[in-house]
């Protein structure tokens, strides 16, 4: 007796296998495609809060008071200027971290004002700190982070800033373009593995409360470094110390933000997948109607329940293939127009997302158990050609 051939039911009926192939081809494309678009956002906070914390590290002095300096300058009855203030602030500041530099874990660190710069997605947005140092300062920490020169200076003049090509194409700024006021300008563009950017300073009368420190790894938890110096200090904008970027810290706003963005994203996969399994049920169940009789002839021919059942299975299987291809071919389209579109913003970007694999791997398995619950329950009614009457 001849094997039962699924490929030969499906070439005579073409537009009900299309409505499977289409329907699951779409449902593949649309979650991948969402998630595509979507998890930018998740790569951009770990290139701007992780990428650079394996080098840099930031920290914020929130009570300067407590540190040696003329706190008469500050009494009601002093003459003292706010230049004089501001010099008195920046000279204790920096004297902290010629002490914390001393420490053999750390290669430097510089006290400084710091500029804020947004680098967009499509979903969001995360915000890169920019240090404004001396113009060593500035040199000293492009060539650790050993960027390359594409177009323009490394920072020369008060206010010129140096940026990464992908930040440069994130912002729409080019060598020349005032950044934030008069006195700031894009001086140069450089190569880095990571969204990079410095500035050299040009108001000495910028308090400077910031620390930055420049260590290969050594440092990964900065509250536990300034604990060991008698400081407090965590992410918290009242602590003694504001941790700004550290490894440990930044992790945990990654995974936090990464968590508030797959909780929506989630309840939509499964909603999208509720409706997607109910229609798909109803169809099967139609495309299965259509071959009730033909799998009862097979049996009256002498076929067993077990190979009707295995052909329904193979043709379902082909029909997943099917899918599987178009929905490539949906992708490679959404790849196409979305890489040159997120190429052009500078905007971080995966094809390959081992999760959504994952993820779309489990939904079938589960949307192929559930569209063989109308298979099994039609394989209880074929017995013999007098039962093609019967319903379903």
């Amino acid at each position: 007796m001849q094997k039962l051939r699924a490929w030969f039911y499906l070439k005579n009926n073409k537009k009900r296998a299309a409505i499977l192939v289409v329907s699951f081809g779409l449902y593949f494309a649309l979650l991948y495609g969402v998630r595509f678009f979507i998890n930018p956002m998740h790569y951009t906070d770990e290139a701007v809060y992780l990428g650079n914390s394996e080098l840099m590290q930031l920290a914020y002095v929130n009570q300067a008071s407590m540190l040696p300096m003329d706190l008469t300058l500050w009494e009601e009855n002093s003459a003292a200027t706010t230049e004089d203030k501001v010099n008195e602030l920046n000279r204790a500041i920096n004297e902290f971290a010629q002490k914390l530099e001393e420490d053999e874990r750390i290669d430097h660190v510089f006290s400084c004002y710091i500029y804020g710069i947004t680098i967009n997605t499509l979903a969001g947005s995360a915000n890169y700190r920019i240090p404004m140092v001396t113009k060593e300062q500035a040199r000293l920490i492009c060539d650790y982070f050993g960027v390359r020169l594409i177009e323009g200076s490394y920072p020369t003049k008060p206010g010129d800033i140096v940026m990464d090509e992908r930040m440069t194409k994130n912002r729409g700024y080019k060598v020349g373009d005032s950044l934030y006021d008069e006195h700031t300008r894009l001086c140069g563009i450089v190569s880095c593995d990571n969204y990079f950017a410095v500035g050299m300073e040009y108001d000495e009368l910028f308090v400077k409360r910031n620390l930055v420190f420049l260590d290969r790894g050594t440092i990964k938890d900065l509250a536990q470094f300034f604990q060991e110096y008698g400081w407090e200090a965590s992410e918290k904008n009242y602590s003694q110390i504001q941790i700004l970027l550290d490894l440990e810290t930044n992790k945990r706003i990654v995974d936090k933000s990464k968590a508030d963005m797959d909780q929506p994203l989630s309840v939509m996969v499964y909603t999208i997948t509720f409706v997607m399994g109910i229609t798909l049920y109803f169809v099967y169940q139609l495309h299965i109607k259509d071959r009730y009789e033909e799998w009862c002839l097979y049996r009256s021919l002498g076929y067993s329940q077990r190979d009707v059942f295995l052909l329904a299975l193979k043709e379902y299987g082909i029909c997943l293939l099917g899918s599987g291809l178009l929905a490539l071919i949906f992708l490679l389209i959404i790849f196409y127009f979305g890489i040159n579109m997120m190429e052009s913003k500078g905007i971080v970007y995966r094809l390959w997302i081992p999760e959504t694999v994952l993820q779309l791997s489990a939904l079938v398995v589960l949307l192929t158990g559930i569209l063989q619950i109308p298979v099994y329950q039609a394989m209880q009614h074929i017995k013999t050609i007098d039962a093609i009457e019967d319903d379903i």
